[in-house]
Order: C-alpha cells, then sequence, then structure tokens
C-alpha cells in the first residue's frame, strides 16, 4: 500500500523525468545542428551574396561556445592532444577543426572525432568554393580566418550563432580548464568583448625579430614605431564573444585580402595592428604573467602545481597553455600524458 511519501517521490521522478528529457533533445538539437553543416561543407560559401536580415519573429538558435582551429598538416597524436584536452575542459563545447581533406576518411581520425565530438570543415573544397582564397593562393596562415569567418557567416545565414568563440593553434596548445569561464554571462546582447592575449613581457614588438618586421612589413615604419614599446599579442590564440569575434574576423578578412601579397606581411602583424590599435571596441588585453593564457614562447619561466597544471605568477592555473612545444619540460610531461598506442600493443593482453 502506497502512502503519501510514495506518492510525492514517484511525482518528482515523472517530473524529473520530462525536465531530463527536455534538456536532451535541446541538446541534441544543437549538436546535429552542427554536425549536419559540418558534412554539408558545399554550402557554407555563398558568393557575393548579402547577408539577409533576420526576420523579428524568428530568433537565431543560440550555440553556446566553439573551439576553432586548422589541423592541416599536423599528426594524429597532435590532434588527439588537442581535442582530447579541449573536450576535457568544456564538455558542451563545439570543437570545429579545418583538416586536410585527405584525412577526413580515415577510421583514426573518424573514430577521434566521433569520440570527443568533433565537427570538421574540408580544407581545400572550402577553399575552392570560396573564390579569393583559391585565386589569391593564400597560405594556410592567412586563409583558415577567412574559412572560419565565412563559415561563422554561413551559420548566421541559417540562424546558428554561438555565443562565444576561441580561435587557436593546434600544434603547440593544450587546454587545462575552460577558457569560457573568463567571459562574463550576464552582459548585455549588444556587448562587444575581444581579448588580445599577450606573449611574456620580457619582449616587445620592436625588441621581437618576429613580430616587429611583421608589423612594419605589414604596414609602414610609422606603424612599426607606434607599437614599439607594446607587448606581443600572439595570433595563435584569440578569445571573444560573437559580436566581438565577428567584427575581428571582418577587419582580418579585410586586411588579409589587401595585404598577403606584401613580402614579409604575416597575420600576426595584422593582429597586433588590430588589437593595440583597439579596432575592436572593448578590446581587453591579457598579460602572460597574471592572466588566464599562458604563451611558453618567451617565458622564462614554466611553474606547476602538484598536479602537473601550468601556474601564472599568481599561482593561478592556466585555462590554455600556448606554445608548449618551447618547454623541454612541458614537452615531456604531454609525450607521457597524450600518446597514440601502436599496432602491435593493441594485441596484447593487459
Amino acid at each position: 500500500m502506497w502512502d503519501k511519501s510514495t506518492t510525492r517521490i514517484h511525482i518528482l521522478l515523472f517530473i524529473g523525468g520530462i525536465i531530463f528529457g527536455l534538456l536532451i533533445s535541446k541538446m541534441f538539437y544543437s549538436s546535429c545542428s552542427l554536425s549536419h553543416i559540418s558534412t554539408n561543407y558545399l554550402q557554407l560559401f555563398k558568393k557575393n551574396e548579402p547577408e539577409q536580415p533576420e526576420p523579428e519573429q524568428r530568433q537565431p538558435h543560440q550555440l553556446k561556445n566553439g573551439i576553432f582551429s586548422a589541423a592541416t598538416n599536423v599528426s594524429l597524436v597532435e590532434i588527439y592532444r588537442f581535442v582530447r584536452s579541449a573536450r576535457s575542459s568544456c564538455h558542451a563545447c563545439h570543437i570545429v577543426l579545418l583538416v586536410n581533406d585527405n584525412l577526413i576518411n580515415t577510421t583514426d581520425f573518424l573514430q577521434l572525432t566521433s569520440i570527443y565530438s568533433v565537427q570538421f570543415i574540408p580544407y581545400h573544397q572550402s577553399v575552392t568554393e570560396y573564390t579569393s582564397i583559391a585565386e589569391k593562393n593564400l597560405h594556410i596562415y592567412f586563409s583558415r580566418w577567412i574559412v572560419f569567418y565565412r563559415y561563422l557567416l554561413h551559420l548566421k545565414s541559417i540562424r546558428l550563432k554561438f555565443q562565444n568563440l576561441f580561435l587557436c593553434d593546434m600544434k603547440d596548445t593544450v587546454f587545462q580548464s575552460n577558457i569560457f569561464d573568463y567571459i562574463p554571462i550576464d552582459d548585455q546582447p549588444n556587448t562587444v568583448r575581444l581579448y588580445g592575449i599577450l606573449e611574456s613581457n620580457i619582449r616587445t614588438i620592436g625588441t621581437c625579430r618576429f613580430s616587429g618586421p611583421w608589423v612594419r612589413s605589414c604596414f609602414d615604419e610609422s606603424e612599426f614605431q607606434k607599437l614599439s614599446n607594446k607587448s606581443i599579442a600572439c595570433a595563435g590564440t584569440v578569445l571573444g564573444n560573437y559580436k566581438g569575434m565577428m567584427i575581428y574576423l571582418t577587419l582580418m578578412e579585410k586586411l588579409i585580402l589587401t595585404k598577403y601579397t606584401i613580402s614579409g606581411c604575416k597575420d600576426q602583424g595584422i593582429h597586433n595592428h588590430i588589437i593595440h590599435n583597439y579596432l575592436v571596441p572593448n578590446t581587453s588585453l591579457i598579460p602572460h604573467e597574471t592572466g588566464f593564457v599562458g604563451t611558453l614562447g618567451y617565458s622564462p619561466w614554466v611553474y606547476r602545481n602538484k598536479f602537473g597544471l601550468a601556474i601564472n605568477l599568481n599561482k593561478s592555473v592556466y585555462a590554455v597553455i600556448h606554445q608548449f612545444n618551447r618547454s623541454p619540460q612541458m614537452v615531456d610531461q604531454y609525450n607521457r600524458e597524450y600518446q597514440i598506442l601502436s599496432n602491435d600493443i593493441l594485441e596484447r593482453k593487459a
């Protein structure tokens, strides 16, 4: 015989089941929508078509956070390290990779993308579809920005928008915690946010043998002198909300397509011009020493806690480590943490 407490329990379980089902269906819709358009890549790039205004009665479906990276000319273990650390740090993020077309149909890659829920854009087919890249024969360091921008415009055309985006290099990047935790969640709808990630302050643009010449080549001596005493903003890690990132990518595309023929001009020269001139409103500069991204290239130190996580001078764990391949101790650690097993080991019993 059921008493009142038993009845209450069953009612609560029933209501909980309904709520859980609604949450699962929402997550499934979001994931399936992006997976579908990722494979339908021939429709991603619409040539010379103006954006259509969105009817006020139909709001775009919100995809919360997206991690974008180019996975061309990288090894399977490098992709594995990137997507495993990214997925561990952000369970609900969309991970979108720009990959070589011949990689897409390999068993190992497809298994990896399935395990870690990765969407992908075939690089050469997308470049072919977007005439400005194909005709100009742009290097991947330039073309990735335009492909990502066109991809996001396509999503917008079918009413899909991310809330926040992180664009980064793959080969030398590892995630330690959720990078999107550092973007306020209570912003007003029209708020613009972009984060310029700075390298170690022991070098400036003027004293760096790479960034300085890149700025001078992309622009002129006047711009180089103007930015000479600024810290280096690394183009390999860029964080922002949707509005901030779309403004940034609009500027990157415009400047790339006008500067790409200049000898010695690289994307980081353009990136520093955008960041240090605050061409994107509300740009924040994040220092290597006390910020949430550690860029190890010029850093004279790498500190870790007992769990092997790299920390800043305030002993806070970096959300992302970039250019870890400049640190022998981090390379050794990650080689042990992220391994691909050889075929002969796979057949052995434990």
